[in-house]
């Protein structure tokens, strides 16, 4: 009964995206990412960044990309949880040219400051 009447928001989106990360089950984290859109729910940023970062963890870097940029041309926007798991994604994947793409995008942008485990990534 209880669970009949329980419907998914976004909290527990996040927390099973969150989830899939620490598991890393990537291709989960992606389906429930298209499942949160088809719900005409939105993605926030701790989904996105929790889905750029299970892609990171299993060298996914076409995926966390994608991500990275569906999350920057969201409402939900990208923060610095996001840019330095998408630049670990392409320094994994030895996507050099597509980090420092991102590098110039930070500063150029200028919302986000970059860490030593951004510098680093």
């Amino acid at each position: 009964v209880i669970a009949q009447q329980l419907q998914p928001d976004i909290v527990m989106f996040s927390a099973a995206v969150s989830a899939c990360e620490k598991g890393q089950q990537w291709a989960r984290a992606l389906g429930l990412v298209r499942q949160i859109r088809d719900s005409q729910m939105a993605p926030d940023v701790a989904v996105f960044s929790a889905a750029i970062s299970a892609c990171e963890k299993v060298q996914q870097w076409e995926n966390a990309l994608a991500l990275f940029v569906a999350a920057a041309a969201s409402d939900a926007g990208v923060n610095l949880v996001a840019y330095n798991a998408v630049l670990s994604a392409c320094e994994k994947g030895q996507q050099w040219e597509a980090a420092l793409a991102l590098l110039c995008q930070l500063r150029s942008e200028g919302l986000v400051r970059a860490d030593v485990v951004t510098l680093t990534a």
